[in-house]
This record gives C-alpha cells, structure tokens and sequence, in this order.
C-alpha cells in the first residue's frame, strides 16, 4: 500500500502513526505517572505542614503543661469554691479580664446553648466600649486566659463623636469534663 502512495503522502501517514503512538504512551503511561507524582508532592506538603505545627506545639509544650497545672490548681479568684457554679466562675472571670484591659461592659447576658453536644457549654454575650487598644488588650488577655474563654464572634463600631468603640461578643467558655 505505501507503494501506492507518493513521498509526500508517506511521511504524513509516518508521522500521523507516530504522533498516534507517542499520544497512546504518553497517556498510558507518562500520564498517569506525572498525576501520582504531583498527588505525592501535594500529599508531602500536607504532611511537612503538619509536623512543622506539630513541631510548634512540641515546642511549647512546657508552657502549655505548665499553664494547664496552674489552671488545675489554682484557684480563679480567693473567694471561689469548689462547688460555685462554673457560670459564675466564667462570668467573674470575664468581669475581671474586661476590667483589667479598661473595656467597660454594658450588657452581660448568659446564653442557653440550643445545639450543644454537652450541656455544661456556657456561652456568654457581652456588649462594651472601650478603645481600640483597649479592645486589642480585652481580645488577647481572653484568648490567653486560663479559664479558658474563647471568642466565637464579635463586632466592633465606631460610636458617633467619640474615640471609643462598640463591641458585642458572644464568648463560649471551654469545659474540660
């Protein structure tokens, strides 16, 4: 049959075969081989990320012990008790982190969480006022506390005429049991 056909049309055909072949190599072979590779690296990440946060945590993990002794044994405040109520405790707290930072609280309410897995969640909204530097020392010295307090949402807006700032939190104590 190539005798049939000219030069010409020969190297068309040889090349459209071989364009054929290397193509089926290529995406039977080369292919899939370059997708497990880039799934491999893309797994390598994924996991060189994990150890360099677990490595931060390993790190800390003397701070973190030691705070977590003293949260054991030390006691909030001197007037607690054992048996006070935990939403006590978390409202005493939140009053004495509030006032240590200058954030003048405005409302204070407990909430009854609806959709919790525990029924000893506590989750309490607050609305305040204070400045912003105020409100940058309340938000740090909340996420760092011992009693375990945890902003799940706030909102800050500027009151007209002042320098200060509105703030309403909605803040979910943490428990351990």
């Amino acid at each position: 049959m190539l005798k049939i056909l000219s030069k010409r049309e020969r190297v068309i055909v040889t090349l459209t075969i071989t364009v054929l072949a290397l193509s089926v190599v290529f995406n039977l072979f080369i292919l899939p081989a370059l997708n497990k590779s880039q799934a491999l690296n893309r797994e390598i990440r994924v996991v060189k990320s994990r150890l360099i946060r677990y490595k931060m945590l390993i790190s800390q993990k003397d701070r973190i012990q030691a705070g977590f002794a003293n949260y054991k044994k030390l006691p909030l405040s001197a007037e607690r008790k054992e048996n006070e109520d935990p939403l006590v405790i978390a409202l005493s707290e939140l009053e004495a982190i509030a006032s240590d930072a200058g954030v003048r609280i405005i409302d204070l309410r407990p909430q009854i969480p609806l959709n919790s897995f525990r029924n000893k969640d506590i989750i309490i909204d607050l609305r305040s006022e204070a400045s912003i530097k105020d409100y940058l020392k309340f938000i740090y010295n909340l996420e760092t506390s011992i009693a375990l307090l945890k902003i799940q949402k706030f909102q800050l807006n500027a009151k007209p005429n002042t320098s200060l700032l509105e703030g309403t939190f909605s803040i979910n104590k943490l428990s351990l049991d």
